[in-house]
C-alpha cells in the first residue's frame, strides 16, 4: 500500500521526520511512485523532499512553494531557478538565496519588494520588510543601481517610510 498519511495533523517538527519516511518509502517502492499522491506535500514537504531527491522534480506543483521555501530550495538545488515564481521572495528570502546563490542577483526586482511591502495590512509586516529590504541593499548595493525606481509612485512610498531605507537605497 501508499505509505500512511498523518501529515494533516503533523507539526512541522516532525515533517523532516515524514519526509525521511516518504524517501524510504519510495525507495522501497520505486515502481508506485508515479501513483503516489503527490498532492498531499505542502511546501515546506516539498522542500525537503526536492533538497535531498532531486529527481522527484516531475511530481512537484511549483504553485506550492512559498517564497521563504523557494530561497531554502533554491540555495541547496539552483536548477530548479526556471521553475520559480521569483516574486513570491520577500526582502529576507532574497537576502538569504543571495547569500549562497549570486547568480539569481538579476531576477530580484527590488521595486516589486517594496510594492509588495507597501500592500501589506500589517504595520509589523512592512517594517519586518523594509529591515529585510535594508538588510538585502546594504548587502547588495548593485540592486539599488539597476532598480526602476520609477515603478515606486508616491503611496507606495509614503507607506514605507520606516527606519533609515532611504538613505540606504540612495532617493
Amino acid at each position: 500500500g501508499e505509505l500512511a498519511d498523518d501529515s494533516s495533523a503533523a507539526s512541522l517538527d516532525n515533517a523532516d521526520e515524514e519526509v525521511a519516511k516518504l524517501i524510504d518509502w519510495l525507495k522501497k517502492h520505486p515502481e508506485k511512485a508515479d501513483a503516489y499522491s503527490w498532492g498531499k506535500l505542502d511546501s515546506y514537504r516539498w522542500r525537503i523532499l526536492l533538497q535531498k531527491c532531486p529527481k522527484y522534480a516531475r511530481y512537484c506543483d511549483w504553485s506550492k512553494l512559498d517564497g521563504d521555501n523557494w530561497s531554502r530550495l533554491l540555495r541547496r538545488q539552483p536548477r530548479f531557478a526556471d521553475k520559480c515564481d521569483w516574486s513570491k521572495l520577500d526582502a529576507t528570502g532574497w537576502k538569504d538565496l543571495l547569500d549562497w546563490q549570486q547568480q539569481f542577483m538579476e531576477k530580484c526586482d527590488l521595486a516589486e519588494i517594496f510594492k509588495t511591502a507597501a500592500g501589506k495590512e500589517f504595520k509589523a509586516d512592512r517594517y519586518d520588510d523594509v529591515g529585510g529590504m535594508g538588510d538585502l541593499v546594504s548587502e547588495y548595493p548593485k540592486l539599488s543601481d539597476k532598480c526602476d525606481w520609477g515603478k515606486l509612485n508616491e503611496e507606495v512610498l509614503s507607506q514605507l517610510r520606516i527606519g533609515d531605507w532611504e538613505e540606504l537605497i540612495g532617493i
